[in-house]
């Protein structure tokens, strides 16, 4: 039997649970546990032994990503002072050798804005220790720390700017040779020993830093940003849609958090932060995406009903109460709503990765991927946004058409 938050060798075993979007194996145990209805805070030693697990895994908690690693940080009730003692007693002063060796021979790219550093053999955690002190330097907004292990190539990745996200660049690096992931602002990853070495192979060269260096230049070209406030929807390149009358669910906050209260709500998508008022909705798309909604807004786009909106997702979208930090699953206060016939929006499917920053949420961007779509409302042209391509297909169809 396997429980493990590795990727899945494709090994055959009785038994395994293997969950590789999880950023630490004591998030899968935490969950496993949950879900068998142990109360894991009823065991003390549990809950700190779990906590530091994912504390450990994820470099100090700030390369967290999926919603079930961050259940597992704001809700388990652990031994603040022996997490506090353990994690004050982790440096060395070799590591802090290395770490100034490291940052001495950084290399910083100024036209692209990124710096590439290369440490000598160390604990991993030491990387992100590295590259907080990196980006520090006014001359780079994101920058890779890495360093060999006798299996491969540990990296750790940071971000100063909302166009750049972390965990998306991380993965970037580690595309089809290894894993990662993180959130905006700090993530890491690993490179597989054998993926490098044909890499290399192919490419008749050697060199762990030029291979960084190039995949960050990659990565950084692979992608337009567009902003919401300086757009300028060309109509004539784009179709007109209507939306299909898909029954979806909407959340009155008031129904969940009181007047004026701030919460974050969890989806897989990443977390978006609300504040409640007779005003504010939020939306549940049929894949489980959300997103907050104006109330005038709403009533004009949708027609509410008062039936439970019943529907079963990867991740079912949470509200964390900020002050409490309570969470509280939001299909519980659910209702089904139905698009009016009014919905109308222009699109045009993408050919290029585009980050859009839509108006509702400027420090944030939706991504875009080729073949999904970039739309505006039709009486809004400054409401722009990004409506993956499956979702699309069940959710629009063209406005000369007739509706099936």
């Amino acid at each position: 039997a396997v429980i493990d938050h590795h990727p899945d060798s494709g090994r055959p075993f009785d038994y395994k649970e293997i969950r590789s979007a999880y950023g630490s194996c004591a998030t899968l145990v935490f969950q496993m546990l949950s879900e068998e209805g142990f109360d894991v805070n009823a065991d003390l030693n549990l809950a700190t032994a779990l906590y530091y697990g994912l504390y450990t895994d994820t470099n100090s908690l700030s390369e967290i990503a999926h919603p079930a690693d961050k259940d597992l940080r704001d809700d388990s009730m652990y031994n603040k002072s022996l997490v506090h003692a353990l994690r004050n007693a982790n440096l060395s002063a070799a590591e802090i050798a290395v770490a100034g060796e490291a940052l001495k021979q950084a290399v910083f790219y100024e036209n692209q804005r990124f710096a590439v550093a290369e440490a000598g053999p160390c604990d991993p955690n030491i990387l992100g220790f590295i590259s907080d002190m990196l980006l520090q330097v006014n001359l780079c907004d994101s920058c890779v720390v890495f360093c060999r292990l006798p299996f491969g190539v540990k990296f750790s990745v940071r971000s100063c700017v909302p166009e750049i996200h972390a965990g998306e660049m991380a993965g970037s690096l580690s595309e089809a040779m290894g894993s990662g992931g993180g959130h905006n602002e700090k993530a890491g990853g690993f490179i597989n020993e054998s993926a490098l070495s044909e890499f290399f192979s192919s490419e008749k060269k050697r060199g762990d830093a030029d291979f960084f260096r190039d995949r960050m230049i990659r990565y950084l070209q692979s992608f337009d940003i567009l902003y919401s406030t300086d757009f300028e929807p060309d109509h004539a390149a784009m179709a007109t849609f209507i939306k299909l009358r898909v029954p979806l669910g909407y959340v009155r906050s008031l129904d969940v958090l009181a007047e004026g209260d701030s919460a974050t709500v969890r989806t897989l998508e990443g977390d978006i932060n609300i504040r409640a008022s007779e005003d504010i909705y939020i939306m549940i798309g049929i894949s489980g995406e959300v997103y907050p909604i104006k109330r005038p807004v709403f009533e004009k786009r949708y027609v509410a009903t008062t039936d439970p909106y019943k529907a079963s997702f990867e991740y079912a979208p949470t509200v964390k109460r900020t002050d409490t930090q309570q969470s509280v699953p939001l299909l519980d206060f659910a209702f089904v709503c139905v698009p009016s016939e009014e919905t109308r929006i222009f699109a045009r499917p993408l050919d290029r990765t585009v980050k859009v920053f839509t108006a509702w949420d400027p420090d944030h961007y939706m991504l875009g991927k080729p073949g999904d779509q970039l739309a505006t409302h039709c009486e809004n042209p400054k409401d722009v946004y990004v409506i993956a391509r499956d979702i699309f297909e069940k959710t629009y169809r063209p406005a000369d058409t007739e509706p099936a």
